[in-house]
């Protein structure tokens, strides 16, 4: 499968400037428990450079519009493998083009019972720290793990 999703929103004030934002993708099952997905990221408000998402964090776009990505260009590439009808497992990798980092999130779901799920996983930050510059995007995150309970009824 294909898709194209976009916004392009409209700020008001002398300061504000509209922008862009886009997502374009693919998915493919190369096997019956098997999904691969890969996607491309346009992020007009973000900034070309690392040393400049202080200044893109402060502008409209992320103030008062939700965006949260501070680069303008990614990939996110993904993988998960249903080894049984109980046990799933995947990783993701969103990969920031315009520093090199990237935030790589494993998982594990175990379905114990009808319609109740548990599952386990990280995200996981790498990238330039710092060093006279600005750190990478994803190098600043705090690297997280998690559990999770879903019961559906």
């Amino acid at each position: 499968g294909t898709w194209v999703e976009a916004a392009y929103t409209l700020t008001h004030g002398t300061a504000a400037k509209d922008y862009f934002r886009m997502s374009a993708g693919l998915d493919y099952s190369p096997a019956q428990m098997v999904y691969t997905f890969a996607e491309y990221h346009l992020n007009t408000p973000g900034a070309a450079d690392a040393d400049e998402y202080a200044a893109a964090s402060a502008t409209p776009a992320y103030t008062d519009g939700a965006t949260y990505l501070l680069g303008r260009h990614y990939v996110a590439l993904g993988a998960s493998l249903a080894t049984n009808p109980l046990l799933a497992s995947g990783v993701q990798v969103i990969l920031n083009l315009s520093d090199g980092s990237a935030l790589v999130a494993p998982s594990l779901e175990y379905s114990f019972a009808e319609d109740v799920y548990l599952a386990a996983g990280a995200f996981v930050g790498a990238g330039r720290v710092g060093g006279g510059s600005a750190a990478a995007e994803f190098a600043a995150y705090a690297d997280m793990l998690y559990g999770t309970i879903r019961l559906y009824f």
